[in-house]
């Protein structure tokens, strides 16, 4: 075999074993990165069933203000 032929099959197998080190990495950090946003977006639909939950309960305490708005009203108008 030529010696010129050797060092094309060793800097081939050299290239080809860096790209496919390479594209491992990049895997694995793409892996921590999508594992990250999911974790964020986790977060995120907590705080908004949280929130939801708030508004809920905001909008109850506001029907009741009213209603003990109106009845204090009405209570008014029957003293007088």
């Amino acid at each position: 075999m030529p010696w010129w032929l050797i060092y094309i099959i060793f800097g081939s197998i050299l290239i080809f074993g860096g790209f496919k080190i390479f594209s491992l990495i990049k895997k694995r950090n793409l892996f921590k990165r999508l594992k990250k946003e999911v974790a964020e977006a986790e977060k995120e639909i907590e705080d908004v069933k949280k929130l939801e939950k708030r508004i809920h309960e905001m909008r109850v305490l506001e029907e009741e203000a009213g209603k003990e708005a109106e009845r204090l009203a009405e209570r008014l108008k029957n003293k007088e």
